[in-house]
Order: structure tokens, then C-alpha cells, then sequence
């Protein structure tokens, strides 16, 4: 866990966004000041004078020293993050608990947005099958966002089509009406996938795989 020291951080500035210092005040508070007022508050660390005429702050490696410990992507996090009247605690906390979104989270994020609803599986039997313990296939559909909501709605279906109906598969796998089968999802196979462009509808079905 990365700890702060609070007595250093004492009247010290820590990021300038849109010509905007922002500094610790001597309570550990998050404060600004205009950039153009800079020169008005020689009390301020941490600020280095450039020769065009500007600032820099080279924060995090000089006074908190956790570079190499703390991802970049992380510290990015922080300083978006923090906003006047947060404190040195909440710095601190943001720092040991904020953490960017892998490749694959974020490729989650977005089938979870583009499935807007996935409804209840139906069980089929064939007309010539009378056990009423038994199915032959089951259907489900889901909605998915419409072409108006994004841009190559189709393509991105397309591509990730397999996803998709792994996630059909789990509503299936926790639906009490298959689970009272007694069998693994694994025995299941899609055998037919329909997408219904005009109401953006997907429907899938499964069939028992075969027993060679």
C-alpha cells in the first residue's frame, strides 16, 4: 500500500489542468489558483519556472517518489480524479484503490452495453417426442442495441458472435427450468442463430450435441 506523506504535501502543487494550479493547502485540502496568479503565491511548492514562460510540475517523482511502484495509467486516474475539497486521504486512497481497465474488462464493458436484454430460454420438444423430462432444443432471444445506436452494429455481431452466445448460454445454464435436467450446458450446441435486423432482435438455438 502506497502511503503519502502528509506534512511534505503541505502547500504543495500537484497538477495544472486547464490553466488551473491545483495545490494542498496547509490543511492537506485541495485548493486552485488561476495560473495567471501564480506569482502571487510564492507560499506554493512544487512548481518549476520554464524558460517560454511557463510551469511545469514534476510532482510525482520528486515529492512523492512513487514512480516504478504506481502504474502511469493509474496516477493519470488520480489527477482526473481529484477535484477541489478532496484531501490528502482521498489522494491517497484514490491511489491504492483506482485501477485501469484491462483490455479484456473493457472488451466486457462493451458486450454488456451492446446486449440490452436477454430473455427467458424456451424447451422444445419434437412432436414425436412425448417424454415430457426431455427437450430437443431450446430457443432464446436477446435485443441488442439498434444500428442508429452504433456504428457497425452489424460488423461487431458479427464479430463477436461466439461471446454473445456464451453469455446466452449462461442465462440458459441459470434458468430452474434446465437446471432440472440434471445436465451440463456443455451437452449444447448452437445449431441456428436468426438476427431480426427490423427489431433487433438475435435468437439463438441450442440442440444436445451428438452422441458418437
Amino acid at each position: 500500500m502506497i502511503s503519502l506523506n502528509r506534512d511534505e504535501l503541505k502547500l504543495c502543487a500537484f497538477n495544472i489542468r486547464d490553466k488551473i494550479v491545483f495545490y494542498f493547502d496547509k490543511n492537506g485540502v485541495v485548493r486552485t489558483i488561476n495560473y495567471a496568479d501564480i506569482d502571487k503565491h510564492p507560499e506554493i511548492k512544487g512548481l518549476s519556472y520554464k524558460f517560454n514562460g511557463g510551469y511545469s510540475i514534476d510532482f510525482w517523482k520528486v515529492h512523492f517518489n512513487i514512480l516504478g511502484r504506481v502504474k502511469f495509467k493509474v496516477l493519470k486516474m488520480v489527477l482526473d480524479r481529484i477535484t477541489e475539497g478532496d484531501s490528502i486521504d482521498d489522494m491517497e486512497l484514490y491511489i491504492n484503490t483506482l485501477y485501469p481497465k484491462s483490455f479484456e474488462d473493457k472488451e466486457k464493458d462493451e458486450l454488456e452495453r451492446f446486449i440490452c436484454r436477454i430473455y427467458r430460454p424456451e424447451f422444445h420438444r419434437l412432436p414425436e417426442n412425448t417424454n415430457k423430462k426431455t427437450f430437443d432444443f431450446i430457443t432464446i432471444e436477446a435485443s441488442i442495441l439498434s444500428n442508429e445506436a452504433m456504428q457497425n452494429r452489424d460488423a461487431y455481431l458479427r464479430q463477436n458472435i461466439k461471446e454473445i452466445c456464451s453469455k446466452l448460454v449462461k442465462k440458459v445454464e441459470k434458468s430452474s427450468s434446465f437446471q432440472k435436467y440434471g445436465i451440463p450446458v456443455s451437452c449444447l450446441r448452437a445449431s441456428e442463430i436468426t438476427f431480426h435486423k427490423k427489431i433487433d432482435v438475435l435468437k439463438v438455438v441450442f440442440e444436445l450435441k451428438q452422441v458418437i
